[in-house]
């Protein structure tokens, strides 16, 4: 049992380095120019701003303020589900067992579907049975799924958060917006989160009964944005949370770096939106790389 919690530990210690390669990143400076970002004009709990390259905090409000993860939850539980190398073509159920209220996949419990599209239902749609379903497929226990999780999240350094459970309508899942920044960079280094994490509608074939479906993604900005390219997020609400958003950015016209926004209890969808947006371009206009 020792020499089995040595390698899992050695291997998760392995992840953790392959995640963050750029050790000798440029760090970002601040330009002469430079002008503090308005906190007061923010309206959420808790932001902050990383440079993903070097992971250089480039703006923080209410850091290490514990909030309610939400859907913001599901991230995790897409880096647990994908380190167990299952094959995203097989084909699974899904169940009765999975539902937990909330956004969910409109199919009866037994339709029949491949792993991909379960995973892309949950991740891209935020699909709450989707999610439970990942958990129930992943050949762990739940029991032992979570405990994953919690394990991957003290690897990455994410000392301030706790999961319950892998969808997020448990609102003792709780985080803050340092430990998500740290998630975000590590887990949208995964082609296949990246992939879902950005594609804005995802249609796909139930397998039985046979029907075409699509999920839509609930980050707007993937969509509507003219001036960030977004390379990777996440959206989570419960009446208790608010309205809480990550994002991975490029500028969209000009060459700049890119960075992670974090935005936890906003009041609205929209204002998690327009904040992350003027953090973003804040910061590219104030440091230089």
């Amino acid at each position: 049992m020792r020499i089995k919690l040595l390698v899992i530990t050695i291997l998760a210690a392995l992840g953790f380095v392959a995640a963050f390669p750029c050790l000798a990143a440029n760090v970002p400076e601040k330009r002469a120019t430079f002008a503090e970002y308005p906190v007061q004009n923010l309206t959420t709990r808790a932001a902050i701003v990383m440079d993903k390259d070097s992971g250089e905090v480039l703006f923080s409000h209410n850091h290490d303020f514990p909030w309610i993860a939400a859907s913001l939850t599901k991230m995790m539980t897409g880096v647990v589900f994908i380190e167990q190398g299952l094959d995203l073509n097989a084909q699974a159920r899904l169940a009765s067992a999975d539902e937990v209220g909330g956004g969910r996949l409109r199919v009866e419990a037994g339709a029949l579907m491949t792993l991909k599209d379960i995973f892309f239902s949950a991740l891209t749609g935020s699909a709450n049975n989707c999610a439970m379903a990942l958990m129930r497929l992943s050949g762990l226990t739940n029991e032992r799924f979570v405990e994953l999780m919690n394990f991957r999240a003290w690897v990455l350094g994410m000392k301030d958060t706790k999961y319950y459970e892998p969808s997020g309508m448990d609102t003792r899942n709780t985080t803050t917006v340092d430990d998500t920044a740290i998630l975000a960079r590590y887990a949208f280094k995964n082609s296949i989160i990246s992939k879902a994490a950005t594609t804005f509608w995802y249609r796909f074939n139930v397998l039985s009964p046979q029907m075409d479906k699509s999920v839509k993604n609930t980050n707007d900005l993937l969509l509507y944005d003219p001036d960030l390219y977004i390379t990777g997020g996440k959206t989570g609400y419960l009446p208790e949370s608010g309205y809480n958003l990550v994002i991975q950015t490029k500028h969209m016209r000009e060459t700049r770096p890119e960075l992670i926004v974090v935005i936890l209890g906003s009041d609205t969808r929209q204002a998690s939106f327009n904040e992350a947006k003027s953090l973003a371009l804040w910061m590219w206009q104030n440091y230089e790389w």
